[in-house]
Formats: C-alpha cells, sequence, structure tokens
C-alpha cells in the first residue's frame, strides 16, 4: 500500500529534473513552468477534503486503484503533450492522486493493524514514500538523458502500472469500520463536516 504514497512522491518531484527540456520544448520561461508544477499542487489541496469524504465511504483498494489510474493517464497525456495548456491539464488530473497519498495508506493500515502498530506503520510508509522522492531525481535524469523527456514520463507510467498491478493483487481487505454505531456510508458528507468541526482537538 505504501507503493501508493511512493508513485504519489514520485509525481510531486518528477518535475526537477524534466524543466529545462520543457522550457525548450514549450519555449516559456521559469515563471510558466512554476505554474506548470504549481498545477499539481493546486489540484492536490482542491482534493484534499474530498479525499477524506471518500476514503470515510469507500473502499480504499478501490480508491487507490482509481487514483493511480488517473495519475497514470495524467502521466501519459503529459508525455504526449503538444501544447503548454494540454501540459497544465495532464498535470493537474496527476496532481490529485497527492491529496490520497498518505491518507489512503493510514486508513490502510488502520485497517489491517492493531493501534498500537500505527506509529510504526506511519513511520514507514513516510519513509517508502520518500523513496518515490530519490526516484524522481537521477533515475528520471538518466531517463532523460537516454530517452528524451517523454520517455521518461512513458517510463514513469509504465512504474505507475506496476505498482496498480501489485496493489490489485496483494491489497484485498474486508472494510467493516463503523462510526458510531452508524456505517460510514450512511453518514452526510454534512454529517460528517459537522462533526469533525465540532471537536476541538482537530481546530
Amino acid at each position: 500500500g505504501a507503493l501508493f504514497f511512493l508513485f504519489a512522491f514520485i509525481q510531486a518531484n518528477m518535475m526537477t529534473p524534466i524543466m529545462s527540456s520543457l522550457q525548450e520544448y514549450f519555449q516559456v520561461g521559469s515563471r510558466e513552468i512554476g505554474l506548470l508544477s504549481a498545477i499539481f499542487f493546486y489540484a492536490n489541496v482542491l482534493f484534499l477534503l474530498p479525499a477524506g469524504l471518500l476514503l470515510d465511504r469507500f473502499s480504499v483498494r478501490k480508491i487507490m486503484l482509481f487514483n493511480l489510474m488517473l495519475a497514470i493517464i495524467g502521466t501519459l497525456l503529459f508525455a504526449r503533450a503538444e501544447s503548454f495548456l494540454m501540459a497544465g491539464g495532464a498535470r493537474f488530473l496527476s496532481g490529485i492522486i497527492m491529496s490520497f497519498g498518505l491518507l489512503a495508506c493510514l486508513k490502510l493500515a488502520s485497517l489491517c493493524l492493531p493501534p498500537q502498530k500505527m506509529a510504526l506503520a506511519s513511520s514507514l510508509i513516510v519513509t517508502i514514500g520518500m523513496v518515490g522522492g530519490v526516484l524522481a531525481q537521477t533515475p528520471i535524469t538518466l531517463l532523460i538523458a537516454n530517452y528524451t523527456w517523454r520517455g521518461a514520463l512513458m517510463g514513469v507510467a509504465f512504474f505507475g502500472v506496476l505498482i496498480t498491478f501489485v496493489i490489485w493483487s496483494f491489497v484485498k481487505i474486508k472494510e467493516t469500520k463503523t462510526e458510531g454505531n452508524k456505517p460510514a456510508l450512511k453518514i452526510s458528507v454534512w454529517q460528517s463536516l459537522k462533526t469533525v468541526m465540532k471537536q476541538p482537538q482537530n481546530w
């Protein structure tokens, strides 16, 4: 499951090695490239709250798989982008996965492990996720040197397909968590938000 977070971190950090190639190809300056990087995080911020609500209501496995497919499609579109606008749209699509990245892994850990193991699980998830940041640097730089920036992005997409297969194969769990006496699926979005807002600890 932590491979999901790892792939999200690759998506978040892969702009650094391809920036110069994108500037040259799209004939844009650092401001435009900065915007292209920021679009990923705009999607991240916009979908953080929906991510929590969805993870309370639907299968974490299905959400992981769906987000991986969105990120893979976004990466493939980015690799094929002929315009700056298309590249921006592709990055926005890929950015959605980051909203779910850590949340989905922690939800999965809470379903699989006893509470006393959550600290260890959290640290392992974050450690594995940080490896994604490492993979997004030198390995992608080497791919660019050998296969151009488009080829490097195709490689990232292929890696995402492998992770999707691993999660599809190994993440299998019955989700029976409840909130109070009501199944999470029966609680409305507004009721969930109201409950969260009433907790002083959250503030």
